[in-house]
């Protein structure tokens, strides 16, 4: 069943945009070798503040369908397949700097005057990339359950490699986004969240969690250091000392959330309990306020 259903009373389209060959790679450090691929979006509303909603690893556009619901009578709210993903076509190179560059693509087609970027997962590199790229008419992030890692690279991604390879791609996705609901979930947004990451294509899948160490580990602090408009951090869940992801709780402090706060002082940290990582689909009334909320406050 396809979540994401048309929305004919809020002015939804769906469009299929290029994206030109080196767009908005401000910081000039890669460029995609990309022959203009397809980038699949959904757009309802027709107000500013914009809402561009950016998904995780091997995630799509639908997964942000309640907050478009929710928020396009007030805003405008765009959501996008990223590369690789969805309705979007494969790029050639599986790069959080591409990904970002297709987001800014997105925002440069919509023309939008404030634009708040709302990354989830691997999104919050995207959006946080995207801004490094082109901070150009965004007034605010949204940073929903995102990590950080402690570690040597290398050796970090020597062994996520060694662990697909010894149980395979479909065993590795069953167990890992197994681990990102918690017991008492809705078991069938699990089995979709599962077989949705079944469909990537393995290699593309695995050269993607690796860019994901490599991105974090070499620039995604100086990427929060960049941002110099107001953040909002939206935390669901951690990995406890055992390496099991679990719900926050009152009083624990993510690597992720201590990173953003010595980086970004000013950040508004907020934390909803009880759920696992598909923060905005599990509590989709509580994340709709806090954005509301901060929409408010940057608009």
């Amino acid at each position: 069943m396809n979540l994401f259903q048309p929305l004919i009373d809020t002015g939804t389209t769906r469009r299929k945009f290029t994206l030109a060959a080196g767009a908005a790679l401000a910081m000039g450090m890669y460029k995609p070798s990309l022959a203009a691929p397809f980038i699949n979006t959904q757009t309802a509303g027709s107000r500013d503040p914009t809402f561009i909603f950016v998904h995780g690893f091997t995630c799509s556009l639908d997964d942000f369908k309640a907050q478009v619901d929710a928020l396009s009578p007030n805003y405008r709210c765009v959501s996008l397949d990223l590369p690789g993903h969805g309705g979007s076509s494969m790029p050639e190179d599986p790069r959080i700097e591409t990904l970002a560059a297709a987001v800014n693509e997105v925002k440069r087609r919509n023309g939008a005057g404030k634009v708040i970027l709302v990354g989830h997962s691997m999104g919050v590199r995207v959006v946080r990339e995207a801004y490094r790229q082109s901070s150009a008419g965004v007034s605010g992030l949204v940073l929903m359950d995102g990590v950080t890692y402690v570690g040597e690279m290398d050796v970090l991604i020597s062994k996520l490699r060694d662990q697909i390879r010894q149980v395979g791609y479909p065993a590795y996705v069953q167990a890992s986004f197994g681990g990102m609901f918690m017991e008492g979930s809705d078991t069938k947004l699990r089995d979709k969240a599962i077989a949705r990451a079944m469909k990537l294509d393995p290699k593309f899948a695995e050269e993607l969690l690796v860019e994901n160490f490599r991105w974090e580990l070499t620039g995604g602090a100086a990427a929060l250091k960049e941002i110099a408009v107001p953040v909002l951090v939206i935390q669901s869940t951690y990995t406890n000392a055992q390496g099991k992801r679990v719900s926050m709780t009152e009083g624990v402090k993510t690597p992720f959330m201590e990173l953003v706060s010595k980086v970004v002082p000013k950040a508004d940290v907020r934390m909803i309990p009880g759920i696992g990582h598909f923060t905005m689909i599990e509590a989709p009334d509580t994340v709709n306020q806090y954005l509301r909320e901060f929409a408010g406050r940057v608009a």
